[in-house]
């Protein structure tokens, strides 16, 4: 195994978790902005189905939410520092923010004007954005294709929605009721904002293991694991995305996760792929483990940021001899006999030294 691989510096587990929250919450409120923007094509006028305000609601939620989801599904893309991702990514989020968004603000507004009514709108307003962050969460967890972020972004969408909503009076009370554009755009800039917080929250709660993917060019991409399963190849809609190694098949290794860690598979057509050293088609990979896959090298990296690299692989690079130490040599002591003593703390050193020149 090449020093590379056993040496490559080490990403601070907490520092990145939290840039990775605060990417998420800005991406958030950049998208809730463009949806602000994006919502003014409706306008107060109700350009759209100017007869029904049911629709016309519809078609306002949906130019907004399209915007937040969007902006979110970008986030992963962001993070890996993988743009074929984002060619996924975003068709699906697009599609379903259209869908979700509409029928958001249909049911909005059936439970501002028909269920709550206007008596209690801050109530109705709170409910109504709840159901359209909802909506626009799934399409966000949707778009990458997992059943955790399904539910994260259903949930943060639920949360982030309310909050947000609950913000938008006091917001548009601050800036003055003369200015209704501009309380639109910073009332969805902070659900955009809420939205992200509380999807990235649970994200990370969700996720046990990352993979860190090495390189000589730089710091490593990181790549976190959210669902049980996961896979890793060159397709652009698995887990793990290789794209520029040509010996990374679409589909390569499967991970499973388990009490011990993640169980390594190799997958049909692969004939072996390199854990810690050693080729193999089946193994597990703890914190610390590293994995040739192809001609790329990954970290497998615990969740409280553990980096216990498993011993009969860190043996290698770390014993060697320091040549200004004094010979390890007394001419008094009885020779020991051929087989270790089984004393637990031996009393001098067990390594090999250079003689001191």
């Amino acid at each position: 195994m090449s020093s590379f691989t056993q040496n490559a510096p080490m990403s601070p587990p907490a520092s990145g978790k939290n840039a990775r929250l605060l990417t998420t919450v800005a991406f958030g409120a950049a998208g809730g902005l463009v949806g602000a923007l994006l919502g003014e094509i409706q306008g107060e006028g109700d350009r759209f189905f100017a007869d029904n305000i049911h629709l016309a609601t519809g078609v306002w939620f949906m130019l907004a939410m399209v915007g937040i989801a969007a902006a979110l599904a970008a986030t992963e893309s962001f993070l890996q520092k993988n743009s074929e991702k984002l060619t996924v990514h975003l068709p699906l989020a697009l599609a379903a923010g259209l869908g979700g968004g509409f029928l958001a603000g249909v049911i909005a507004q059936f439970v501002y004007g028909d269920v709550i009514g206007e008596s209690s709108p801050r109530l109705a307003r709170v409910v109504g954005w709840a159901i359209a962050g909802a909506l626009g969460g799934l399409a966000v967890g949707f778009s990458f294709k997992s059943k955790t972020r399904i539910r994260n972004g259903a949930l943060g969408g639920l949360g982030g929605g309310a909050i947000g909503g609950f913000l938008f009076d006091p917001i548009a009370e601050a800036i003055g009721g003369s200015n209704a554009i501009g309380a639109r755009v910073v009332g969805l800039i902070a659900i955009g904002a809420a939205i992200g917080l509380l999807m990235g929250l649970l994200d990370a709660a969700s996720m046990s293991f990352s993979i860190e993917v090495l390189s000589r060019e730089g710091a490593p991409r990181v790549i976190p694991l959210f669902d049980p399963v996961s896979i890793v190849g060159c397709a652009r809609n698995v887990a793990v995305t290789l794209m520029r190694d040509p010996l990374v098949k679409e589909h390569h290794v499967r991970m499973t996760r388990t009490a011990q860690g993640l169980q390594v598979d190799a997958l049909p057509g692969v004939a072996s792929f390199m854990l810690n050293g050693q080729p193999t088609t089946s193994g597990l990979a703890t914190a610390g483990s590293v994995l040739i896959v192809g001609n790329t090298s990954l970290r497998v990296v615990g969740k409280a940021g553990g980096q216990t690299t498993p011993t009969s692989y860190a043996q290698t690079p770390t014993y060697q001899a320091n040549p200004s130490a004094a010979p390890v040599s007394d001419s008094r002591s009885t020779p020991q006999p051929a087989a270790p003593p089984p004393a637990a703390r031996p009393s001098r050193p067990t390594i090999q030294m250079k003689p001191k020149k």
